[in-house]
């Protein structure tokens, strides 16, 4: 018996297991009293509740805890996230599932049921590890009221860093700026910046949209100013430019060209 914790010294080890899974998953140290408190009562089940607010927005968390059929140990094995946005007339919802070192923390689901995007590290039916954007799609849900998960792994062609290059940040210089920057936007957040638009420096919120292959940039009113546009189309556009640049001074030679026999034609006349 581990005193210190008043639980049997296998449920004392899964505790230590537990409480750090949940505080790492996003949900900090404040349910570690009903985190030891639920095992010692030793139920099949058990569900912990959690509580936050993002500014005006209301997020609850239901954590899903479950006993091993052959140990006494526990299994944190999901957690329903319900989210109030501010001005919204329903909740959404999600079940986000516990995988080993590859969890969607809690901010990253109020990300996510924000609409917007994280990029993750995931593993393939195979064991295979693999990286790509995640982002719910509120228009398909699936038998358990789950919105469907969409992927946008590395290979659809979004470069998030290159996209950002594109609008002008400043600070952009400071390499460290610039690597906190990339991962806040991985994490699905809306991150604010200062931006150069003609002589004047205004502040803006940017986050990544994966599915479009660009990024969005709101200004303090959450009014969105723009799409950057996306690396590809600005290629396309800059191949467009040369072609279009290339006939016209194929144009102009032809013209000159055209009008030199005319010049010597009038010369013989004359003479």
């Amino acid at each position: 018996m581990d005193k210190r914790l008043n639980i049997p010294i296998m449920n004392s080890k899964n505790f230590e297991y537990l409480r750090e899974q949940v505080k790492f998953t996003g949900f900090g140290e404040g349910l570690e009293n009903e985190l030891r408190e639920a095992l010692v009562q030793g139920k099949p089940t058990f569900t912990l509740d959690f509580h936050a607010q993002y500014q005006e927005d209301y997020l609850k968390a239901s954590l899903n805890f479950s006993k091993s059929k052959e140990t006494d140990f526990y299994f944190f094995n999901s957690y329903k996230m319900e989210l109030q946005k501010q001005g919204a007339s329903q909740e959404l919802s999600q079940q986000f599932y516990i995988h080993k070192g590859k969890n969607i923390t809690m901010k990253e689901a109020y990300n996510l049921l924000s609409g917007r995007s994280v990029y993750k590290e995931l593993t393939n039916q195979n064991g295979e590890d693999y990286k790509a954007w995640l982002q719910l799609d509120f228009r398909q849900t699936d038998s358990f009221g789950n919105y469907k998960m969409n992927q946008y792994h590395d290979n659809y062609g979004f470069d998030l860093s290159k996209e950002l290059d594109g609008i002008g940040i400043e600070s952009f210089k400071d390499q460290q700026y610039r690597d906190e920057f990339l991962d806040s936007l991985k994490k699905g957040n809306l991150q604010s910046a200062s931006m150069l638009r003609g002589e004047e420096t205004i502040k803006i919120f940017v986050e990544a949209n994966p599915q479009y292959k660009t990024i969005n940039i709101y200004d303090t009113n959450n009014k969105k100013i723009s799409q950057s546009i996306p690396q590809h189309q600005r290629k396309e556009q800059a191949q467009e430019e040369k072609k279009s640049a290339k006939v016209k001074r194929g144009t102009a030679a032809d013209g000159e060209s055209a009008e030199k026999p005319s010049k010597r034609k009038v010369k013989q006349s004359l003479g």
